[in-house]
């Protein structure tokens, strides 16, 4: 990669950092308001839980059609300014209110970033370190729960001077993005077809009629969204967000915010070695084996509370098994979603795909801390387990392989697989085509929606030789 790519993808690295700052807010903001002398019912716990992904839902629905419409590079610079918003709305006041409100704006920005930079970044990145740098995202994900959760020890009931400090990071990667940030060629050569800016109810019925039709759209589509629902019901999200209340409800004995800051480190460790396993053994592989972990450790959680005799700090290993193989999995399964989408429709896709995952986190982050107050603890953790085994399965039988692929030759592969092959080229944008002659024939298969032999082949231009009626028997 060359130097100013470097720049770019650090950039889209340091956003996505501000963000996995505000993912771990939940956590450390119910005990700063209960230290406060704040005290909140199950039902004010499950607002502050999930408020932040109800805003994530917003974000993921309006920025399709911006990176669509107006270009990848507005969608990230503008991805990050609810999230300056937000951090400063917490600064302002230590109340329920502020919190939920600032978390409201920083969903928002994270539902944007989270298409936004999936999108840019699979554009930009070559085949070769695709994976890789997309798989990255949870590194920086990571480190931004991770410091959060040492603001939240150090500075400890103090929830605005916790946002204050935070607020730098997205304001420097703002200024960065502003100077450094370039416009990717793909969707630059894109916008020089001359076509006009659509509306974004005309963006979304476009969408739908390549979501009923086109086998590259409905294909990956399905099998993203099946994998986010396993994910979400597999408890990932309920542990990121509350980490503190889960290390107490295993009877941890140690402190709960040492716990939390030590399971930052892990799971910071294991994005790492996610990237670095990815490039020797492929994500689908890794993918599975994540999965396999996930629902051994879950089963153990279930377990604590009707089997005696544990070891010491069994409780703590296994939050640390989850969270080191579930950070995997989130960040290959998250990788797939800016490069199996054709070009054309990529920035509504990743919108369509954010915004029904986030609707599910919504609901789980929810009905959590509801769920646990009705059937306990150790059941709520039996289910997390059952859906953990359906994301080994799923992976296993249904999740493509996409490593070392081109994007085109991805597309080409759901197309090939729904029995269409290369006739469905027909479908492809005219830009995404790289051979002159290939252009010129897809042109003529839009026009006449028929393919004959003449399309590819020339006329052979030989006279027939005239029948001879003397030759003897």
């Amino acid at each position: 990669m060359s130097s100013s790519l470097h720049v770019q993808v650090g950039i889209i690295w340091l956003a996505i950092l501000s963000g996995g700052m505000s993912t771990s807010f939940p956590a450390i903001g119910i005990p700063a308001l209960t230290d406060a002398g704040i005290d909140l019912t199950p039902a004010q716990i499950s607002v502050v839980g999930s408020v932040r992904q109800a805003g994530i839902i917003v974000g993921a629905l309006v920025t399709g059609p911006l990176l669509d419409n107006y270009g990848r590079r507005k969608g990230i610079l503008g991805s990050i300014i609810p999230g300056i918003a937000g951090y400063l709305v917490i600064c302002s006041s230590g109340t329920i209110t502020a919190l939920c409100i600032g978390l409201l704006l920083q969903g928002i920005a994270m539902g944007m970033m989270n298409s936004a930079g999936a999108v840019y970044l699979a554009e930009v990145v070559s085949k070769e370190w695709r994976g890789s740098v997309t798989v990255a995202r949870n590194v920086f994900m990571s480190i931004g729960l991770t410091i959060t959760y040492i603001l939240g020890l150090v500075i400890k009931g103090n929830i605005r001077l916790i946002s204050f400090v935070a607020l730098f990071i997205p304001t420097i990667a703002f200024l960065l993005g502003f100077c450094f940030i370039e416009e990717t060629k793909m969707w630059a050569q894109q916008s020089k077809t001359g076509e006009e800016k659509k509306s974004f109810a005309t963006l979304y019925v476009d969408f739908w009629k390549a979501l009923t039709s086109r086998p590259d759209v409905y294909k990956p589509f399905r099998i993203l969204n099946f994998v986010n629902f396993l994910r979400h019901t597999s408890g990932v999200v309920v542990i990121t967000n509350y980490t503190i209340n889960i290390i107490a409800d295993t009877g941890a004995a140690s402190d709960p915010y040492i716990v939390a800051i030590i399971l930052g480190f892990i799971r910071t460790g294991a994005a790492i070695m996610s990237v670095v396993l990815c490039s020797f053994f492929g994500r689908r592989t890794i993918m599975f084996c994540s999965g396999i972990l996930m629902t051994v450790s879950m089963i153990g959680l279930a377990l604590l509370q009707y089997m005696g005799g544990w070891p010491k700090l069994t409780p703590e290993a296994f939050l640390a098994l989850f969270i080191s193989s579930s950070v995997v999995f989130l960040s290959i399964s998250m990788s797939l979603q800016g490069e199996i989408y054709p070009t054309e429709l990529r920035g509504m896709c990743s919108s369509a795909t954010m915004t029904l995952s986030n609707v599910q986190s919504v609901i789980v982050l929810a009905a959590y801390p509801l769920l646990k107050a009705w059937i306990g603890f150790d059941f709520v953790m039996a289910i997390f387990a059952v859906a953990s085994a359906g994301c080994v399965l799923f992976t296993f039988f249904v999740v493509p392989d996409t490593d070392n692929k081109t994007l085109e030759e991805i597309g080409r592969m759901f197309r090939k697989n729904s029995g269409l092959g290369e006739a469905s080229d027909e479908m492809l944008p005219l830009q995404s085509v790289d051979s002159p002659a290939m252009k010129d024939i897809v042109i003529r298969r839009r026009n006449s929606r028929t393919l004959s032999v003449t399309d590819v082949l020339p006329t052979p231009s030989v006279e027939m030789a005239p029948r001879r009626t003397d030759i003897k028997k």
